[in-house]
């Protein structure tokens, strides 16, 4: 939790008003976003490209999984390595109200999830997801 807002750490920063309104949009955001709230994940890999991730992945056990920033402008990817050793990446839309940030959604499914960990536990029984066990290694 961050203590000076006492919000989850993994949740996108929210509008300072405490605006509590529930409706969404699922229009891709527009606004930059910053991504400092996923720093210390052991899966978030800012530095990543979809280059780098696959190389990583590659010397990973299968489920082996990174999120990365996407190259869609405000976008996350979910990288992982599957079964069949491929190596498969998903978007994650960041989905604002208004100039608010409200939660997450991967490959513009409509379910929208506040935190990045809310959608990974979601998707994980389907797809075996394996988090990292440090910056830069392997699945375990």
């Amino acid at each position: 939790r961050d203590r000076s807002t006492d919000r989850p750490t993994d949740r996108p920063p929210t509008d300072p008003t405490g605006d509590k309104e529930t409706t969404t949009s699922t229009e891709p955001c527009t606004n930059r976003m910053s991504f400092d709230h996923l720093t210390g994940k052991p899966w978030f890999r800012p530095e990543y490209t979809r280059q780098a991730a696959e190389r990583m992945l590659h010397a990973s056990p299968v489920g082996t999984f990174v999120i990365r920033p996407s190259s869609t402008p405000d976008c996350l990817a979910l990288s992982q390595k599957s079964d069949d050793g491929e190596i498969f990446h998903a978007r994650i839309l960041c989905i604002r109200r208004g100039n608010q940030y409200v939660g997450y959604s991967i490959g513009g499914d409509s379910e929208v999830f506040q935190t990045v960990d809310a959608l990974l536990k979601r998707v994980q029984p389907k797809t075996k997801l394996v988090a990292p066990t440090a910056p830069g290694g392997g699945g375990g």
